[in-house]
């Protein structure tokens, strides 16, 4: 039931088409990162997704920005709307998603951000 609620999730998150710096491909999924020295990280996030069954089959962007000693996954949500009213199921099916992120990066410093299509951030799940 839980991967049922994730893919759901995901599929409520949607792609957008400009340029936000550097990138990293695979398949449908893009991950976009400004610092060049992210860009590990970066690749890392691909496999994760890749590895954990996370692509949807439509075209999905992430951006991955570091702020200070952190760094913040934006998600684009396709209806930025309805981010405000997610059931505490989908918020903790996040919060799950953001603690498996953790252990398959090894790196507990990343933050799961919901954004507009713009990468302007709506929600921050951990807020």
């Amino acid at each position: 039931m839980r991967r049922f609620y994730l893919i759901y999730i995901l599929l409520l998150f949607s792609a957008c088409g400009s340029d936000h710096g550097n990138e990293v491909h695979g398949g449908n999924l893009t991950v976009y990162f400004t610092n060049t020295e992210d860009q590990e990280m970066a690749e890392n996030i691909a496999r994760f997704w890749k590895d954990n069954d996370l692509l949807t089959g439509e075209k999905q962007d992430l951006k991955l920005v570091k702020e200070g000693d952190w760094y913040e996954l934006n998600i684009i949500a396709k209806n930025p709307k309805e981010v405000a009213q997610m059931s505490f199921t989908e918020r903790k099916v996040l919060l799950d998603l953001q603690k498996s992120l953790h252990d398959y990066l090894k790196n507990d410093h990343v933050q799961i951000v919901l954004s507009d299509a713009n990468f302007e951030p709506l929600y921050n799940i951990n807020q």
